[in-house]
């Protein structure tokens, strides 16, 4: 039996203003930090965003997910995914890339579509 559903909007991939990122947590989008944590660049999805008091830096964490092995692939491993919630601290007058839906891109203000401009 097939429902009518709605489609799912289109996924965008954007350039935020930082300030902006607070607004975003309950969507939890997909955040590029251009920034790494030891060999790992801090990709992920938004788990929390503050900006600070004096409106000069954004805090919060994404969830990086890590790849590594359980065991050696002649007994029978495989590769595990942990998922680490990491932290990070941005200025707030710089950019991030995300991939936003597009009502949330539509609402987000500074948002620019990469592809479509």
């Amino acid at each position: 039996m097939t429902e009518n559903r709605p489609p799912l909007p289109a996924i965008h991939l954007c350039t935020v203003p930082t300030r902006a990122l607070p607004d975003l947590v309950t969507d939890h989008p997909v955040v590029d930090t251009d920034r790494y944590e030891g060999r790992h660049r801090v990709v992920g999805k938004l788990l929390e965003a503050h900006l600070s008091a004096d409106g000069l830096l954004v805090t919060g964490k994404v969830e990086l997910r890590v790849y590594g092995t359980r065991e050696p692939a002649w007994r029978g491993g495989g590769r595990s995914v942990r998922l680490i919630p990491v932290g990070f601290a941005l200025p707030a007058n710089g950019r991030v890339t995300a991939h936003l839906p597009s009502p949330v891109l539509a609402r987000t203000p500074g948002a620019v579509d990469v592809e479509h401009g």
